[in-house]
């Protein structure tokens, strides 16, 4: 377990932390909801992960805070920690998960670039996997667009 951190370094370092927590916070409970599709689970995974970035910041002074690339992977990575998790997928294979990549992309609105270094992907790998999921919706809707 670390030393805590000396009151006075903890202070100057609370404000800008409290900024990356404004800035953050929609869009990372947005990421929560979409994947694990429960308003407890999502709120509590969204606290678990601005927890885990306050931790790996150590928030003293002249570190540098999070960005959102580190943001969203610690997001995902609360997200498949949580006991009911309904992120389907190989472990360490996020890129798999077409929920994840659907959550991104058009939940979030994230660019391409973004995404794949969040999952560690390359952006014509991304691609193919995104033209899958669009044929796969476009499949689902003209099915239940017949039974209507």
């Amino acid at each position: 377990m670390s030393a805590p951190l000396p009151a006075k370094s903890a202070r100057r370092s609370l404000p800008a932390f409290r900024g990356l927590v404004e800035q953050y916070a929609d869009s990372v409970y947005t990421l929560c909801i979409l994947l694990l599709k429960d308003p407890q689970l999502a709120e509590q995974a969204a606290v678990h992960t601005f927890t885990a970035l306050g931790r790996s910041s150590r928030l003293t002074p002249g570190s540098s805070l999070p960005g959102s690339i580190q943001v969203y992977q610690t997001c995902l990575s609360q997200c498949s920690l949580t006991p009911a998790a309904r992120l389907a997928g190989e472990p360490g294979q996020p890129a798999g998960n077409r929920l994840v990549l659907s959550a991104l992309r058009y939940g979030l609105g994230l660019p391409l670039a973004d995404i794949s270094t969040i999952l560690h992907l390359p952006v014509p790998e991304l691609k193919i996997q995104l033209r899958a999921l669009r044929e796969d919706m476009r499949t689902a809707h003209d099915s239940s667009s017949l039974l209507a």
